[in-house]
């Protein structure tokens, strides 16, 4: 079976679906609401917040990323989530409050990242700089230690996280051009082993 030919007789068809497919996302982004992330950056520090002069060495590069990932943890815990759910006088479920949170640890840095997603942007920012705060209070509650700075607290998102709109327009074009090529194909095929 020779593909170009077979391509170029169904060009109308081959393009109708992935246009179909963008103007389907475009609409669909356009319509969904959208979702706003807030983000606070925390520093770990060593024991009391005190960093003595000399550099960091592995074993201590490994105990931030450790403690990074136990942070992490701290900051999406039922106690930590339950204090943060009265700051909002329960309007929001502990399910709902726990989807909502984002903890990133930044790649070979001391730093955390604690973000929010909300479709409300003030809330998102109220809740990720809340969230810091409890945080910082569980630590000294749970180990009595101030290992957390906060560098950046949380701001109000002028754009978006989601939805993306070019890169779903992009996306479903793509998916919808691969679709209706394997399907012209197959379609010859069927036709040329007379199934069709």
């Amino acid at each position: 079976m020779e593909l170009l030919p077979v391509l170029k007789r169904r060009m109308g068809l081959i393009l109708l679906l992935p246009l179909a497919a963008m103007v389907a996302a475009a609409v669909f982004s356009f319509i969904a609401a959208p979702v706003y992330e807030a983000r606070a950056t925390l520093l770990l520090t060593r024991t009391g917040g005190q960093n003595n002069g000399g550099g960091l060495d592995y074993n201590t590069l490994m105990m931030f990323r450790q403690l990074a990932r136990t942070y992490g943890e701290l900051a999406e815990s039922s106690p930590v989530i339950e204090k943060l759910a009265e700051q909002v006088n329960n309007e929001l479920s502990l399910d709902d409050l726990r989807k909502m949170i984002v903890v990133r640890k930044i790649k070979d840095l001391e730093l955390i990242q604690i973000g929010v997603r909300d479709r409300i942007p003030g809330r998102a920012v109220f809740l990720a700089n809340k969230l810091v705060v409890l945080l910082m209070e569980e630590e000294v509650n749970l180990w009595q230690t101030n290992n957390l700075r906060v560098v950046s607290p949380a701001f109000q998102p002028s754009e978006p996280v989601w939805p993306n709109i070019l890169r779903n327009v992009l996306l479903a074009g793509f998916a919808g051009l691969a679709t209706s090529v394997l399907g012209v194909i197959a379609w010859q095929r069927f036709a040329e082993e007379g199934m069709i």
